[in-house]
């Protein structure tokens, strides 16, 4: 248990549930970062996770409340760990008097969904995925929410509308939000690791995200070996940035790169903390992948300033404008990514020119603040209705 600023009784207590103890993606981040910014003199956050691990040494730094419980998968339902599962995340939100469950992916949806009806609790769903699950589970955690938080329109179309009417009065899009102030382009930060990486007058492109098969690295790569086969002229260098979630897929990504005898030029990084830091060395953000919730990573791109080579898919096409502030290629049209990543090595004037519309745009439309009082506007809605 953790120390929390104050003791304040007035502040109405939320209970934040993740579905992983680590910063395994966007969406963990994303949620703790909702965590970090609501009113704190409206709202007590109340952090619950699986195990201990990297999301509670945060909480501990931010002063905020955190408690475990398990979670364990509904295939142990015979064992009867779910049950007592659910009953011990029962007592634990009696005991901390959780006045919103806030959870932040399926698997706790349904724990807290039960325990929330059981306890007259209103429960907040927090979806980030267009896949979708069974229609029977959907449904089911549809059911036991009194809220829908959609990180993006297609989120909202691709997973809910089989549901048709029935659930639209729950679902809000509320878009993953930004600090702005800390994801800005800082000239030390990028001279030093540039530096520190011996990037000198090339344009370095960047992708960032863990390296799955979704992420489609291996897409960005080809059209980048198209490219210097027909301009072996450009200066490229690359910057892949992330978690080892299937060392199959990196082992092809790290053979591609072989095979274009490029193994100088682009650089595997695992995900760091200072993120911020190594957006403010990319002169490109890259994105190539095959399918996305609302990257978050797209969003503090394009808060410090970059422009974007992207996939063409509707997730994305959300947050940029194609031609405006970022190129747009269909997934798997190597030549047009060549064409793409051509035309952002040569020319200067676009790259910034895009880069200075996406921060306008970042501050404007995913600034942290915005998201954070969208979601208040949530909490306070779910608990008007309970009165």
């Amino acid at each position: 248990m953790r120390k929390n600023i104050t003791n304040s009784s007035r502040r109405t207590k939320i209970a934040f549930v993740f579905n992983h103890p680590f910063f395994l993606g966007g969406g963990e981040r994303s949620f703790f970062e909702l965590i970090r910014s609501i009113d704190r003199e409206r709202f007590e956050p109340i952090v619950i996770i699986p195990e201990r691990g990297e999301i509670e040494e945060k909480c501990a730094e931010g002063e905020i409340q955190s408690f475990v419980a398990s979670f364990p998968p509904l295939k142990d339902l015979l064992l009867g760990t779910p049950a007592r599962a659910l009953l011990d995340l029962i007592k634990l939100l009696k005991k901390i008097n959780a006045e919103i469950i806030h959870v932040n992916g399926s698997r706790v949806g349904l724990y807290g969904g039960i325990a929330g009806r059981l306890l007259r609790v209103p429960v907040i769903w927090h979806v980030r995925e267009t896949i979708q699950d069974l229609f029977f589970y959907d449904g089911t955690l549809a059911s036991l929410a009194q809220a829908i938080i959609c990180v993006s329109k297609s989120v909202h179309s691709k997973r809910f509308a089989r549901f048709g009417k029935k659930i639209n009065h729950k679902i809000a899009v509320v878009y993953n939000g930004v600090d702005t102030a800390r994801f800005r382009k800082k000239n030390e930060a990028r001279q030093s690791l540039r530096k520190e990486l011996k990037i000198k007058d090339e344009t370095l492109f960047g992708i960032v995200g863990n390296i799955i098969p979704l992420k489609a690295h291996d897409f960005f790569l080809k059209g980048l070996g198209e490219a210097k086969e027909r301009k072996p002229d450009i200066q490229v260098s690359v910057l892949i940035v992330g978690h080892v979630l299937d060392k199959s897929f990196d082992e092809k990504i790290r053979l591609i790169v072989s095979q274009m005898n490029m193994t100088r030029k682009i650089i595997f990084r695992p995900h760091l903390d200072e993120i911020a830091q190594v957006f403010s060395a990319l002169d490109v953000f890259a994105l190539p992948s095959r399918r996305e919730g609302f990257s978050r990573s797209l969003l503090e791109a394009m808060s410090c300033g970059l422009p974007v080579l992207a996939t063409k898919i509707s997730e994305i096409e959300e947050a940029v404008v194609e031609g405006e502030n970022a190129f747009l290629v269909n997934t798997g049209d190597e030549e047009a990514m060549a064409n793409a990543i051509i035309r952002l090595t040569k020319d200067e004037t676009i790259r910034k020119d895009m880069g200075e519309r996406n921060r306008t745009r970042a501050v404007e439309l995913f600034n942290l603040r915005r998201h954070a009082e969208s979601v208040g506007m949530i909490y306070d809605s779910v608990l008007h209705r309970k009165s």
